[in-house]
């Protein structure tokens, strides 16, 4: 199984340093640690050394496998500021990097950080993701992100829980930069759930689109990930 959680620190208002307390007890209720754990984004409210190390801590204590696409808070972008958009140096020295790539035998994660001024990864890392697709025989690929980058692609009709960072204009071809789209590709973004908003889910052509983000509501959910016979099957369980 693969457990993906969005806005893990939960609510601005929290007494953790790090991952919301809902999560961690979660965390505690899971008995195998090769389960692979997704994250995607905001996993700190405030992203300093401890509370990055903390995380990276807690979860290495529950997960032998685990992915992240950092979000504004984990780079050290609250929303607050204007300046200093690329502030990322904590986030890279706990985690090494901030592009994570896992291969399955039928299918791929791919977890990046869009958490720039386009929302879009860097060239840098554009060219990592392109260069593992046209290599990978794997038909189905989930790419996981902080921001909903594919807002245009939608027609807007969900809102995120910020524009942080943004300062140009969303593409309506939202992976217009993505090589490989004769694959199955599987956005799932977690800067989404605030104002308490269900799981949203489209599909456009071979393209589907996912939201989920927890806060603190008693509906808050994580997607559970399945794959079996080549076929997958995602899943909404509730974070008590």
């Amino acid at each position: 199984k693969i457990f993906i959680l969005g806005h893990a620190y939960g609510s601005q208002e929290t007494k953790e340093i790090g991952l919301s307390r809902k999560v961690l007890n979660l965390f505690d209720s899971f008995s195998d640690k090769n389960h692979t754990l997704v994250l995607t984004g905001d996993i700190v409210l405030e992203n300093n050394l401890d509370a990055l190390n903390k995380v990276k801590n807690d979860i290495e204590e529950h997960f032998h496998y685990y992915l992240i696409a950092a979000g504004n808070h984990d780079i050290g972008y609250s929303g607050y500021q204007t300046d200093n958009l690329q502030s990322n140096d904590n986030f890279r020295e706990v985690f090494s990097k901030d592009l994570f790539i896992q291969e399955y035998e039928s299918f791929s994660l791919i977890a990046a950080n869009f958490s720039t001024f386009n929302w879009e990864p860097t060239i840098e890392n554009q060219k990592a993701i392109n260069d593992y697709l046209v290599n990978t025989r794997n038909k189905n690929i989930f790419l996981f992100s902080h921001q909903l980058f594919w807002l245009e692609e939608i027609n807007n009709e969900i809102r995120p829980n910020g524009k942080n960072m943004l300062t140009t204009e969303l593409k309506s071809d939202s992976l217009y930069w993505l090589e490989g789209l004769n694959k199955n590709i599987i956005v799932i973004s977690g800067d989404y759930g605030i104002y308490g908003e269900p799981p949203y889910c489209r599909k456009i052509g071979n393209k589907l689109f996912i939201a989920n983000g927890i806060h603190e509501f008693v509906e808050d959910k994580y997607i559970i990930l399945n794959f079996i016979d080549n076929r997958f099957y995602l899943s909404l369980e509730n974070i008590k």
